[in-house]
C-alpha cells in the first residue's frame, strides 16, 4: 500500500513521513526497494536519513541501542519513534 500511495504521489513525502504507520513500515519499504532508489524515493529516503541524524545527533548516548530496540514493535510514525527514543534513551538505567 505504502509502495502505490507514494508512487502514485497521493501524499507528499513529508506527509509521508509523518502519516505512515507504524515505523518500522517506512524504513522496510526503503530498504526493500533500495535498488531503485531514484527519483522521488531517493528523496523521501534523504528526508527520512536528515530526520534520523538530526535525532541522534542530538540524543544522549545509547540512542541507537534504544532505537532498535523499539523500531520493531512501535506502532507509531517515524517523528513519534525519534522522539520516544530519545526520551527513553535519556532516562536513568533502572536496576
Amino acid at each position: 500500500m505504502l509502495r502505490r500511495i507514494h508512487r502514485g504521489e497521493v501524499l507528499s513525502d513529508e506527509e509521508i513521513l509523518s502519516e505512515c504507520r507504524p515505523a518500522g513500515r517506512l524504513i522496510r519499504y526503503l530498504t526493500w526497494y533500495s535498488c531503485e532508489l531514484t527519483g522521488r524515493r531517493a528523496r523521501l529516503r534523504e528526508l527520512v536519513v536528515r530526520e534520523v541524524e538530526t535525532a541522534a545527533r542530538a540524543a544522549p548516548a545509547g540512542f541507537w541501542t534504544v532505537l532498535l530496540r523499539l523500531l520493531n514493535g512501535f506502532e507509531g510514525t517515524l517523528p513519534e519513534l525519534l522522539t520516544t527514543t530519545t526520551a527513553q534513551t535519556s532516562l536513568p538505567p533502572t536496576s
